[in-house]
């Protein structure tokens, strides 16, 4: 998994690296944060300290 906060370019450099080195892309999934993910982020950030 990785995360980028500039998703266009991110996504060709990756599928130009792996043509790059031959290697079929069999699956990529794009998604946004849902609003859960940072209160998740905030509120958890506390208790695992």
């Amino acid at each position: 998994m990785y995360f980028s906060t500039d998703v266009g370019p991110t996504v060709s450099a990756v599928i130009a690296y792996l043509a790059a080195q031959s290697d079929p892309l069999v699956d990529l999934r794009v998604e946004r944060p849902s609003l859960e993910d940072p209160f998740l982020e905030i509120t958890t950030e506390g208790a695992t300290r």
